[in-house]
């Protein structure tokens, strides 16, 4: 959110406290522990911004910027519809590596905090988020001679 336009409707802490009152008005949800919560947390964030920029495409098509994922550079600035559905795609071919790139994409943890919190060794995170974000790089028709 760092590098999003003025005016957008959510700044970093009102996406953080959306997602905060999505996740209490779940109402039969047990909790799993610290890395349910997180997983989940980041997963109602990737939907809030979703749901805006369906929203916003319809009455103005605009595009997201991805400037601020880390190795993911890009030649311009995909629309994050797009970027949803290459992530439901990467879901559907490999789940864990998807759920990798939407806790570092959407919820803005490093390699680290994703190995604690999905109990994964970091050297394995950081070998799913390399193949995740060439994954949607060759998605975005970006190639990895680009950086």
């Amino acid at each position: 959110m760092r590098r999003e336009r003025p005016g957008h409707l959510y700044q970093t802490s009102d996406l953080v406290h959306e997602a905060y009152i999505r996740l209490f008005k779940i109402g039969n949800i047990h909790w799993e522990g610290r890395e349910h919560f997180f997983k989940v947390a980041a997963m109602q964030m990737r939907r809030i911004l979703v749901e805006y920029a369906r929203k916003e495409y319809r009455e103005n098509p605009v595009k997201v910027s991805l400037q601020d994922v880390p190795g993911l550079a890009l030649n311009d600035n995909p629309n994050i519809l797009t970027v949803d559905e290459i992530m439901n795609d990467l879901a559907r071919i490999d789940p864990r590596r998807a759920q990798i790139a939407e806790m570092k994409y959407f919820g803005g943890f490093g390699i680290e905090e994703i190995a604690r919190i999905t109990g994964i060794p970091a050297g394995t995170v950081k070998r799913h988020w390399a193949t995740a974000k060439a994954f949607i790089r060759h998605q975005l028709g970006v190639s990895l001679s680009d950086e």
